[in-house]
């Protein structure tokens, strides 16, 4: 879609002149208007783009494997369950580029923040720490090193569902670019803002 803007034709004189009685804020007035008009259609065009970019993630109902919860995940994500005595172990993985690894434990607390903070400094805490990305009010983004030349990237996120502390990571044993983490992050977080 192509718009043309023109300047309003009482102001323009047969030689596709500005008349002279025109005022500075008259055209400055237009040029905000185009300037406006312009901003909306990018602005329009890049959530297109951005909703493009959501495309093929869905909700992913949780409640069969006990977790009253949704996520978004890739179409065909496998879900896998580690029952321990302490805890469980879900895994939803589609690729080497989705993986999210959850922790379900008993809990006598709702304290998401405290606990961000806990799992915060247990990170800080090993050698291959590098550094915190972005901070939630329930988890944190940060990056670390695989070895001396890669960095990786992971996350953690606190939930809590009755008596039941999730704690959300990326996968132990995959890689991780931060716009993987990002993703993976935005698909646990989206369905509970909305």
């Amino acid at each position: 879609m192509i718009l043309f803007f023109h300047y309003p034709a009482e102001k323009v004189d047969e030689n596709h002149e500005i008349d002279d009685e025109t005022t500075f804020l008259d055209l400055y007035i237009f040029d905000f208007m185009r300037f406006i008009a312009i901003s909306f259609f990018v602005s329009l065009f890049f959530m297109i783009a951005c909703r493009e970019e959501e495309k093929g993630m869905k909700p992913l109902d949780l409640t069969p494997y006990g977790l009253p919860m949704s996520i978004l995940a890739p179409d065909s994500t496998e879900v896998s369950i580690k029952e321990y005595p302490f805890m469980r172990n879900i895994n939803i993985r589609k690729d080497e580029h989705f993986h999210i690894e959850l922790f379900e434990l008993e809990s006598n607390h709702n304290d998401p923040v405290s606990e961000k903070q806990r799992q915060m400094t247990a990170m800080k805490k090993s050698p291959k720490f590098l550094e915190i990305l972005k901070e939630y009010d329930n988890g944190f983004v940060y990056s670390k090193k695989l070895d001396s030349t890669s960095i990786d990237y992971d996350f953690r996120l606190v939930e809590y569902l009755g008596d039941k502390q999730l704690i959300f990571q990326s996968g132990v044993m995959t890689s991780f670019s931060l716009e993987d983490i990002e993703q993976m992050v935005k698909a646990i977080k989206a369905p509970a803002e909305h």
